[in-house]
């Protein structure tokens, strides 16, 4: 399997170009909301058990427009089970320019891309 790159979104370097050197996004893409199944604050085989998951992911597909691009964001609900809270920096800002607003049910966004569904 190919190295990762270090920092998140670097998917440029695996996506095709047009003509005029413009990155070429895939066509599909999934986002699906995932909760964690458990109360309190996951354990350390819970997040053994996500990672093994995603790695499982990366290993049967090519990293690529072709194959399947990915990336997870946790929400302020998942962050909301742990005692200590986050730093000033990550606190979620209001909702400005919006009439209805629920707030975030979910612990993961799951976001997937690629260009040929199977």
């Amino acid at each position: 399997m190919e190295e990762l790159p270090e920092r998140q979104h670097a998917w440029n370097s695996v996506l095709s170009t047009d003509d005029y050197g413009n990155t070429i996004v895939p066509r599909h893409h999934g986002l699906l909301f995932l909760n964690y199944n458990r109360e309190g604050t996951p354990t350390d085989s819970d997040r053994q058990t996500m990672e093994t998951a995603l790695q499982g992911i990366e290993h049967a597909y090519e990293r690529s427009g072709d194959g399947l691009l990915m990336t997870v964001g946790y929400s302020p609900t998942y962050f909301g089970r742990f005692e200590q809270s986050l730093p000033e920096m990550y606190r979620q800002r209001g909702y400005e320019d919006v009439e209805t607003v629920s707030q975030e049910s979910y612990d993961f966004e799951f976001l997937v891309m690629e260009n040929a569904i199977r």
